[in-house]
């Protein structure tokens, strides 16, 4: 589902990722000149000129070393995305930014005058060619591979409680582990221990609602587990480093 679309010029600050923090949609990034860095827990990606950009929903990372960049920019939403195996890091392709130009500049100007159905659904169009792009390649170098095993299982019962309290003991239940081995393995698998994980694919889930709805901030607190909504304010500024307003 497509979000929004821009280009950048003399980028040199970057507000919403001084800190680790996570976006609950999909990047595409075609940089022209400059440089940013993309750092993440395990790894750090660099995007320069010469490449296309498929960034991930929801893995946490901040940017830094910020050499003044210019780059075209889209957001969108994918669920189908997030099952693939091996997309939970940068995936970039090289290509010559000259031939990609129009492609942005096109899925831009539809953004600014999409108001029907038929102009929403050229736009999604635009948005899948460029992704089939990406996505061939990906296959070709890394196969298609969707998510399974128990974690997948115990990170989609999450998901689908996360308006719940969810007990840790009851995620190890659900598997042939023992407490502190469902808690190190989950740990190894995801990269956060179980409770700061849940945290946040909370935050994630109500930066989604503040972006796709007219939801209150007391009504999304409610809707992402959260006790009240001054807990909610406390938490989502400790992730994000910004308040939900």
């Amino acid at each position: 589902e497509p979000l929004t679309a821009g280009l950048s010029t003399q980028v040199t600050l970057w507000r919403h990722h001084v800190q680790f923090t996570a976006d609950p949609y999909w990047r595409i990034y075609l940089p022209l000149k400059g440089e940013f860095r993309l750092q993440y827990l395990y790894e750090e990606v660099a995007v320069e000129p010469g490449y296309l950009y498929l960034v991930p929903a929801h893995v946490h990372f901040r940017v830094r070393s910020i050499a003044p960049s210019a780059h075209y920019w889209l957001h969108f939403f994918s669920d189908s995305l997030e099952r693939i195996q091996g997309l939970g890091m940068p995936f970039l392709l090289p290509v010559d930014p000259e031939n990609y130009r129009p492609r942005f500049r096109e899925i831009i100007r539809t953004f600014r005058s999409a108001q029907t159905c038929s102009g929403l659904f050229f736009l999604r169009n635009r948005i899948v060619s460029l992704l089939e792009i990406l996505l061939e390649n990906f296959i070709r170098n890394h196969g298609l591979h969707f998510d399974g095993g128990q974690f997948s299982r115990i990170m989609e019962h999450i998901d689908r409680n996360l308006e719940l309290p969810i007990v840790i003991s009851e995620l190890s239940a659900m598997t042939s582990l023992s407490r502190p081995e469902f808690s190190a393995q989950f740990r190894k698998a995801t990269g956060f221990p179980p409770k700061q994980y849940i945290s946040i694919r909370r935050i994630s889930k109500a930066k989604m609602l503040l972006l796709r709805t007219r939801c209150s901030i007391k009504e999304i607190a409610m809707h992402t587990g959260f006790e009240n909504e001054f807990f909610f304010f406390r938490i989502f500024k400790k992730y994000t480093g910004f308040t939900p307003t």
